[in-house]
């Protein structure tokens, strides 16, 4: 039982990763949007997450009281895990898509479906960790040709084979 709310925390985090993205981060862009769109404008900036305090205080916090006061300990603590599971992946995600080579099927796929996002869509492929709800959405148009700039963009990444990525 406490793997499968574990997997409905995941689960739960990639929906409302989706969810923020496209309705808070894309359509307030002067108020909750603005760090987002400067993320957009800005991809050789190192810190891509919202500051962790803001991440840690606010979001977990509040899920944290709504699961565990909701479902109790027993049903509550395994959704918090699997959504702040989630939330690492993403974090990690995200930053591996601007920084890192990828060398796995997965991580190709998921930089590529984010890149096209910043370089050729910007109106579509909001999740980061999952195109589930892209697809469940319909915000999953064709990704554009083989050779536009959102697949070069996909194939380098935004720093040098020798660099290292600093921390933020």
């Amino acid at each position: 039982m406490a793997a499968a709310l574990f997997v409905a925390g995941l689960a739960w985090w990639t929906l409302l990763e989706y969810l923020l993205h496209r309705f808070v981060f894309h359509r307030f862009p002067r108020t909750l949007g603005r760090r987002h769109l400067q993320h957009h404008a800005r991809l050789k900036e190192r810190r891509l997450a919202m500051a962790p305090a803001v991440s840690a205080l606010g979001g977990v916090a509040i899920h944290a009281a709504v699961f565990l006061g909701a479902f109790g300990v027993p049903a509550g603590a395994p959704l918090l895990a699997g959504l702040v599971a989630g939330y690492a992946a993403y974090e990690w995600v995200h930053f591996a898509t601007h920084y890192v080579v990828p060398r796995g099927r997965l991580l190709k796929a998921l930089r590529r479906h984010h890149l096209i996002h910043h370089h050729a869509q910007p109106a579509a492929r909001y999740g980061v960790t999952s195109p589930l709800w892209d697809w469940v959405f319909g915000t999953l148009p064709p990704a554009p040709g083989r050779g536009g700039p959102a697949v070069r963009a996909a194939r380098a990444p935004h720093l040098s084979q020798g660099e290292a990525p600093r921390a933020g």
